[in-house]
């Protein structure tokens, strides 16, 4: 396994590991439910089509690209180290705001595939979040360890987050991970902090 660092920090092996795939039970409710209760967390791959995942991860490419962060091929989401962003998006809220409510971003994020999912998993209708945070991580830059519950969560135990890691993994990969509410927002180690 690889070495992982966090603010500079060696995260411990024994803290490392692979995220338990419940893709198994995408369509077996109880078996979800399950898995979140054991984990504190659900990993599913392709719970978003592979065809609305690509149009979803092409608006936001495309949109970076029109501010010189992304290179030609757009399909290949090469990072150029740089940015012309704050000089052609002055208001660079309303310019996050408009990705993040792009129609094929909100497609796959409101779409009938992880509202069924959520549904499911919660066992009864859920109910997407209209704001949206659109990360984009760049290699020596991401957001540091955090809590979610505060911010998306506002405190409650009935609202869960969805990571779609859809843009930087390759054109038809769609991998999206539930974290119970108030755990570390971080995914790759599979255990809540």
């Amino acid at each position: 396994m690889s070495v992982v660092q966090v603010a500079g920090q060696t995260v411990p092996a024994e803290l490392l590991g692979e995220l338990r795939d419940g893709s198994r039970w995408r369509e077996d409710p109880a078996g979800l439910r399950n898995l979140m209760a054991e984990e504190g967390y659900l990993f599913v791959r392709q719970a978003i089509p592979a065809a609305v995942a690509d149009r979803a991860r092409h608006e936001i490419l495309s949109r970076l690209a029109a501010v010189d962060e992304v290179d030609d091929p757009l399909g290949a989401g090469t990072f150029t180290g740089r940015s012309r962003r704050r000089e052609l998006q002055p208001d660079l809220g309303a310019f996050w705001t408009s990705v993040s409510e792009g129609e094929a971003i909100r497609r796959a994020t409101h779409g009938p595939e992880l509202r069924g999912l959520l549904s499911a998993l919660l066992a009864e209708p859920a109910q997407p979040h209209d704001y949206l945070f659109v990360r984009v991580g760049t290699p020596g830059k991401a957001t540091g360890l955090h809590y979610d519950m505060p911010f998306f969560c506002r405190g409650s135990n009935r609202v869960h987050t969805v990571w779609p890691w859809w843009c930087w993994r390759g054109p038809t990969t769609s991998m999206t991970c539930w974290s119970r509410s108030g755990g570390l927002t971080t995914t790759r180690s599979g255990r809540q902090g």
